[in-house]
This record gives C-alpha cells, sequence and structure tokens, in this order.
C-alpha cells in the first residue's frame, strides 16, 4: 500500500523561510557593532539600533530589516513589496523623533513591471538611487517614476484606507 500526499500541503516553504531569517539574525548578530542593539520582531523582523546622545537629547538610527524567502522574482507592485512599504511609512509617522531605514531582504531577483518603461527595473532604479548613481536631475525623474509606480499599483492591490491614504503621502522617496 502506498500513500499519496496532497501536494502542496508540507511545511517546506514556511520552514525554510524561518531558517533564512535566523541565518540573517546570526549575521546581524555576529557583525553588531558595540554600539548597536539588535532587536527581533520589533519594528520589522531584524532590527538593528543605536542610540546616541546629542546636543538635543538621545538620537535613535533604526534599520529595520524584513527577510522574505522568494522564489519568484519580486516586483514593486508585489504585495509583499506594498504592504512592506506601508508598514514602513506607518512606522516612520509614528516615530518622528528616529531615523528609520528599511532593508527589504529576499533571495529572489528583481523583476519588470509591467508598463514600465525605463532601462532597469523599478527596484534596480530604487538601489540605484541609494547608491547614488544617477545625477540629480536623472534621480529627480527616476523618483517621479517610481512614485507614480506605486501610486498606481495601490489602487490595484488594496482596499485598506491606510495604503491609500499611505501612498498618497510619498513625500518619503526623497
Amino acid at each position: 500500500m502506498s500513500f499519496t500526499p496532497i501536494p502542496g500541503r508540507d511545511a517546506w516553504g514556511t520552514i525554510a523561510g524561518f531558517v533564512l531569517q535566523v541565518d540573517f539574525t546570526i549575521l546581524r548578530w555576529l557583525n553588531l557593532e558595540q554600539s548597536e542593539t539588535l532587536e527581533l520582531e520589533s519594528g520589522e523582523d531584524i532590527d538593528i539600533f543605536r542610540e546616541q546622545l546629542s546636543a538635543d537629547g538621545i538620537d535613535e538610527t533604526r534599520l529595520m530589516e524584513q527577510i522574505k524567502r522568494r522564489s519568484k522574482t519580486l516586483t514593486l507592485r508585489a504585495p509583499e513589496a506594498l504592504e512592506a512599504i506601508v508598514n514602513f511609512c506607518e512606522t516612520r509617522q509614528s516615530n518622528p523623533q528616529s531615523r528609520l531605514s528599511f532593508r527589504f531582504v529576499t533571495t529572489t531577483t528583481a523583476g519588470v513591471e509591467q508598463g514600465w518603461q525605463h532601462e532597469m527595473s523599478v527596484i534596480s532604479t530604487w538601489e540605484a538611487i541609494r547608491r547614488g548613481d544617477f545625477s540629480e536631475q536623472e534621480r529627480d525623474t527616476a523618483l517621479e517614476a517610481i512614485r507614480s509606480v506605486l501610486q498606481t499599483s495601490h489602487k490595484a492591490r488594496s482596499s485598506s484606507t491606510r495604503s491609500v491614504e499611505t501612498f498618497a503621502r510619498l513625500h518619503f522617496l526623497q
């Protein structure tokens, strides 16, 4: 007698995602500087924050990382990416005293959005902006194109009031 399981019912993907998060947690912990603190499941999956005394009081800098294991390519219009951006915007709004940054760590590559008319994908363009690869004019043009993608993406993907409000205020893309 042979047992035939239902395909797709195992927890392999979920467990692999947890293992990836544990691996990155260990890596971040091993590379932690003396002035940094590691927090798990606080702002995101992994947070590294630093508090420094300044003339105005205590300054907090926090890097929030979301870890995602994916086999399909990722675009900025993917539900996971849109949700991550909304969550970051809300966290930023709730913590105006902190200097926050966000990193989306994934096992996949950037896909190209439908209708995107530029040389690189939206995610690759965003990354090039972060690295400082563009002139000021190129940067401004690219940011406007990314804002447009995000502002039109939420309409197709979300009925959430918070998402609509967040994407209406995309001033965080600077």
